[in-house]
């Protein structure tokens, strides 16, 4: 056995493989044989700096062309969460900044004014929002606690990953699956807004949900198939916070049950606690006042105060926005510019210093450390 393995093999040994010959051979250039000369550069602390300046110019004409846009976007923020804890029961004023007055219905819903006072005028595309502060979306249990098969409206009995809002009872007593279930279409916003404009008489500002979200968010929700909406749900139960059926969300534009505009936009869950979500766009080929945008002048907020943050302690909020090129007023995008070229700079500061001021003891201790490293 030792000879077979050591013993030399033999061409006929080798497997018969047919030889193209010079055939396939590459070309004997310099770019397919790899013989290119290669540039190396020697990066010296004077092209260093140069590059370190050209980069630090740049940061900041971006950051400062960002600020003065985020400056000259216009946006008003009204904080409403406390409207319903006081004893008014007024009919709207227009000379009052606040009013309230409660629904005479059954159901506990307030019904709030605002007034506003626009100085400006918000010319362009203005858009509305609605925002909640220490409201947290980001909670592992909560975002995952939903069903994407189901929402696609081909099974509306998968709700494995709805904990703890799976099944529940119809009036006969049956358990039967929620649609939409989980935790996050549980939750679902659903205070209303209206917005009217004091010209030479009361109007209706109009707005609209067109083109607000992309394609790639609306394939995620379907209803399922169906001319009868609610038919099509008719063995499913509504979520346990839910006051209508989900074949009743309407938008007032087509969009009805899991391709409703508001409930879509829930869904996408929020990063951080304190966010704002899309309500709606103002709507400028309609009336002729709204042409050119919001006009400057008295405006009155009507509010349908539905959603309890009480037991959270969190803040609702309605924004008026008139968005610039890099979305609504923020200074986040231009604080992050300015702050790295405030860190090339200091690095810059260091390494001048390092290169002229060559401390003989600094120098041995980077040598030790490296030294260290490397052992």
């Amino acid at each position: 056995m030792r000879r077979l393995f050591n013993r030399r093999l033999e061409t006929e040994d080798l497997p018969h493989i047919k030889r193209p010959g010079k055939k396939n051979k590459p070309p004997d250039s310099a770019w397919l044989q790899q013989k290119l000369t290669a540039y190396r550069p020697l990066l010296t602390f004077k092209y260093g700096l140069v590059i370190a300046v050209l980069v630090e110019i740049g940061l900041l004409a971006i950051g400062s062309l960002l600020w003065a846009s985020a400056d000259t976007a216009h946006e008003m923020v009204i904080d409403y969460t406390f409207c319903m804890n006081t004893n008014m029961t007024i009919l709207p004023n227009p000379r009052e900044p606040f009013s309230i007055l409660l629904d005479t219905d059954n159901s506990n819903n307030v019904t709030c004014f605002y007034n506003l006072t626009l100085n400006d005028d918000y010319n362009g595309d203005v858009v509305f929002y609605y925002g909640m502060q220490d409201f947290y979306q980001n909670n592992r249990l909560y975002f995952r606690s939903r069903s994407d098969i189901q929402l696609q409206g081909a099974q509306l009995g998968f709700v494995e990953d709805c904990q703890p809002y799976k099944t529940g009872v119809d009036a006969a007593n049956r358990a039967l699956p929620i649609a939409p279930c989980g935790a996050v279409a549980n939750s679902l916003f659903n205070d209303t807004f209206e917005l009217f404009y004091y010209g030479k008489t009361q109007v209706k500002v109009p707005w609209s949900t067109k083109n607000l979200l992309s394609r790639a968010v609306k394939s995620k929700y379907q209803n399922p198939k169906g001319k009868d909406l609610c038919k099509a749900f008719a063995n499913t139960v509504r979520p346990e916070a839910w006051s209508v059926d989900v074949c009743e969300l309407d938008d007032g534009e087509g969009g009805k049950g899991f391709e409703n505009f508001d409930f879509m936009v829930w869904m996408q869950t929020a990063a951080l606690p304190t966010f704002r979500k899309l309500y709606r766009r103002l709507k400028r080929d309609g009336d002729p006042n709204f042409a050119d945008g919001l006009p400057a002048g008295q405006y009155l907020l009507k509010i349908k105060y539905m959603y309890p943050v009480d037991e959270y302690n969190s803040r609702k909020r309605f924004i008026i926005t008139k968005e610039e090129f890099h979305s609504q007023k923020s200074y986040f995008l231009p604080l992050c510019f300015f702050i790295t070229a405030w860190c090339i700079f200091v690095a810059m500061l260091i390494s001048g210093f390092l290169h002229f001021f060559r401390c003989a003891s600094l120098q041995r201790g980077i040598h030790r450390v490296v030294q260290f490293f490397k052992s």
